[in-house]
């Protein structure tokens, strides 16, 4: 490890500002003992900002005296070599860590320095090196997801916003020091291969391994311990004498590989990986989103790996599917190509009904047979386990779905995604106890969503663990029918893109008495919406929508007194009415209609504070400002200015700031 780094250290009134605002909370920040420890802990951290914080977020919601007085009394901050003098307080951190934690931070030193990485990739390498235990209630990912945040709570992970395209994603960063100190702890166990020089010595006890970087390198042989072999993703490998990374590899667990990277020892080496649980191939195409298909032909030479939690997506190029017969461990399967090359016999020779661990399903149709009804058997005889959490079907062109599909028997299904199917009826969904989010889209001919899509029972309410509906493109739906009042209890968010025939002038009053969010995006029959008492925040998002003044002539908004948060984005719109009695809530208000001149009831929203009118150009907004009360004024694209930006104090005062730029 280095022994010297160059920081920039703060004095000590700013130390101990940085160590109050993160280590005091409500229920510790007025303990007087407290704080007269931490200003000790303080002094020890000599002005390092990293190890200020380190120690600040794991004492933040600890109350016991005795555990901050473990920190400042812990032999660490004598240690006869000082490394550096960071380390100290960041090994208190770690040595303070759940147990389940610290393998996890300990894993992400086979990330190089500087590796910055998504949540989707920290998780699977998470999964393949079997770190999450998951049981009934979280499946592997929400651990997963609880571990990171904790992780980014502890300070040892950086939270970061990056934007590409227009578009913004979430992702982590590692501090070099904390890296450093991953790599101490993990003392050669976790091992990178990213040397450019010509010869690696691999260490003995080594035992996980991962890649991004070799150029015409060799290695030595692997030890007998190695558990898994992982490359990168956007990895460049080129190992002179790759078959020494595989020359130990019957006690591997896991094996990840890339696209065109070292999957050329695959087939020679199904033979001898019988104890391995995890096999991806993935490409860094699809780095931030599920591993593409076609990279497993035939399911050729797997049958014997009895052991096997995890494959990677396959493509059937021939009817082999039997090979998955005896693989029972499975718990996530992905399945392409079964329309064209997969019969009715080699289906059930597949046995999913048997796979009682398995909780991902993706059956993929495409490239399917105009034989309707051998779809249904297909689909039929494809059956999971009852245990089955997560289930997706794309591309299916049977006259109907199974009975199975919406069972209550499958009581721990709790997400469905159907999608790209010309089939004109939806199955019985609502009966499903433990369903919480549905996705339905690209369902071409489906004109009509009954009573029959809740439950096959006249007068049940259906679907009573929902929190999440999604429709998209469904351009035939034109109605929805047959919802029991009280039904749908649990329902959050609902969101309706792409159903250009669809109309809700049937529905006076939403029967969701939970939903908080709706999103409507080129509806454009939607013209009345109907009251809900629980909406908070509604999104409209059509370009010839019009909210007319007349509540009789034309499209309006009924009485929503819960909504929060309004916005509209309508390009044809002209007027737009808001009547204050419907609207006693309304906070915020973002407007982008391009030919909006009428705005009647704005200045008698009482409540709004946040106005945000972007691409309204004949709106005269200069009009209306003196008779609103607003925190926030934000305008776009106006008449002889550019943006427009004002704030006022939380007092409500004097304006805090004011921005206006103008053009010519």
């Amino acid at each position: 490890m280095p022994n010297f780094y160059s920081l920039n250290c703060l004095s000590s009134e700013e130390s101990w500002s940085l160590f109050k605002q993160v280590a005091f909370t409500v229920d510790n920040g007025n303990t007087p003992n407290l704080q007269e420890i931490g200003m000790s802990i303080v002094k020890k951290c000599k002005g390092l900002p990293l190890a200020i914080k380190t120690l600040a977020s794991m004492l933040r919601y600890e109350t016991c005296e005795q555990r901050w007085k473990d920190v400042i009394e812990s032999e660490l901050w004598d240690l006869e070599q000082p490394r550096n003098e960071v380390l100290p307080s960041l090994e208190l951190s770690y040595k303070n860590m759940p147990i389940y934690l610290k393998r996890c931070f300990v894993a992400i030193s086979l990330y190089p320095k500087d590796y910055i990485f998504d949540r989707n990739q920290v998780l699977q390498l998470w999964k393949v090196l079997d770190l999450l235990q998951s049981d009934r209630h979280n499946n592997e990912t929400e651990i997963g997801n609880r571990y990171l945040d904790e992780l980014v709570e502890r300070s040892f992970l950086l939270f970061l916003l990056t934007k590409v395209d227009g578009h913004y994603y979430k992702k982590y960063l590692m501090h070099d020091l904390i890296h450093d100190l991953a790599c101490f702890l993990s003392a050669d166990e976790f091992f990178r291969l990213d040397d450019s020089s010509t010869s690696i010595e691999i260490p003995q006890n080594a035992r996980y391994i991962s890649i991004q970087n070799l150029a015409s390198s060799e290695i030595s042989i692997t030890p007998l311990a190695l558990r898994a072999i992982i490359v990168l993703p956007r990895a460049e490998v080129n190992i002179n004498n790759s078959e020494a990374l595989f020359s130990n590899c019957e006690k591997l667990r896991a094996l990840v590989l890339g696209e065109g990277c070292l999957d050329q020892n695959l087939p020679a080496l199904m033979g001898r990986l019988k104890l391995l649980r995890h096999l991806k191939l993935v490409t860094s195409f699809f780095s931030h989103s599920d591993p593409c298909w076609d990279h497993v032909d035939g399911l050729r030479g797997i049958g014997h790996l009895n052991n096997m939690l995890t494959l990677p997506p396959i493509h059937l190029r021939n009817d082999r599917i039997i090979e998955l017969r005896s693989l029972n461990k499975l718990r996530e399967l992905r399945i392409g190509g079964l329309g064209l090359h997969l019969t009715i016999d080699g289906a059930k020779d597949a046995r999913l009904q048997s796979k009682r661990h398995l909780q991902l399903l993706s059956l993929d149709f495409g490239d399917c047979c105009p034989d309707h009804n051998q779809q249904v058997q297909l689909l039929e005889s494809l059956r999971p386990h009852r245990n089955l959490r997560e289930l997706i079907i794309m591309n299916y062109e049977g006259l109907k779905y199974p009975y199975w599909l919406g069972d209550a028997s499958f009581s721990n299904l709790t997400q469905i995604e159907l999608g790209y199917s010309h089939i004109q009826y939806l199955p019985t969904l609502g009966d499903l106890p433990s369903l919480v989010s549905l996705h339905i889209h690209d369902m071409m001919i489906v004109e009509r969503i009954g009573w029959e899509f809740c439950s096959h029972f006249h007068g049940v309410k259906g679907f009573p663990s929902l929190t999440q509906l999604r429709f998209n493109w469904m351009h035939k739906w034109s109605e929805w029918s047959g919802i029991v009042d009280g039904g749908f209890p649990r329902l959050r968010t609902l969101s309706i893109c792409h159903a250009h025939s669809l109309r809700l002038d049937n529905i006076e009053s939403f029967p969701f008495r939970s939903l908080i969010t709706l999103e409507l995006d080129k509806c454009c029959c939607i013209t009345t919406f109907p009251a809900s008492t629980s909406l908070r925040t509604l999104r409209i998002d059509r370009r010839s929508f019009d909210l007319r003044r007349s509540s009789t002539d034309g499209p309006r908004l009924n009485r929503l007194p819960s909504l929060e948060c309004l916005t509209v984005i309508c390009h044809d719109t002209t007027s737009i009415l808001l009547q204050p009695q419907h609207l006693p809530s309304l906070k915020k208000l973002n407007l982008s209609c391009e030919k909006l001149q009428y705005c009647d009831g704005l200045s008698g929203l009482t409540s709004l504070s946040v106005l945000k009118p972007w691409g309204c150009p004949k709106l005269p907004i200069h009009s209306l400002i003196p008779q609103l009360q607003l925190q926030t004024l934000d305008v776009r694209c106006s008449p002889g200015i550019y943006i427009c930006t004002t704030t006022k104090d939380n007092s409500g005062g004097e304006l805090a700031a004011y921005i206006c730029i103008f053009y010519k």
